[in-house]
């Protein structure tokens, strides 16, 4: 594992509490119908978390805005992945109504009504921020799948990787 500059780590092992000693754990926040705990891609059960309209809140802010950084994670979205609309794996002050541009981050699903796309972007306050995204329709549903995110704000680069393909 990292060790070096690794600001959380969720193995999501019976909880949301980050790992790396950094005191950024998350918290279940069950605002429509809830996160609950399920197997991860393994079949270890109470290592993943199901998702139904719920979020697990880092209470501060985590992802770096002015410095590099990369995000890795397993997904297994569920559903009809077009018409579900917009579905967010992970973000950060999302339209938090703060007055400070440049402090938000998401990384999710866009749905339409006939195709979707794996997509991130930042500076949600203003909607201006970098945007980027993976070819359409390439997420697959009720399939564990991994994300890699990297940005390198030294060469004004984001890279999106879906199972190891940029």
């Amino acid at each position: 594992m990292l060790q070096n500059g690794l600001i959380g780590w969720y193995p999501f092992s019976g909880n949301a509490n980050d790992e790396t000693g950094n005191g950024n754990d998350g918290i279940i926040s069950n605002i429509y119908s809830g996160v609950t705990l399920t197997n991860d891609r393994f079949g270890n059960p109470n290592s993943a978390y199901d998702f139904n309209q719920g979020i697990i809140d880092c209470q501060n802010p985590i992802i770096p805005q002015t410095s590099s950084f990369s995000i890795s994670l397993w997904v297994n979205p569920s559903g009809n992945l077009s018409i579900q609309g917009n579905q967010h794996f992970l973000s950060q002050n999302r339209n938090d109504g703060s007055s400070t541009v440049g402090d938000g981050f998401y990384m999710g699903i866009t749905g339409c009504t006939s195709s979707h796309g794996l997509r991130m972007g930042d500076d949600w306050q203003t909607h201006q921020g970098s945007n980027c995204g993976i070819a359409e329709n390439s997420l697959s549903a009720n399939v564990w799948q991994h994300i890699v995110l990297v940005k390198d704000v030294e060469n004004n680069e984001t890279r999106l990787y879906l199972d190891n393909v940029l």
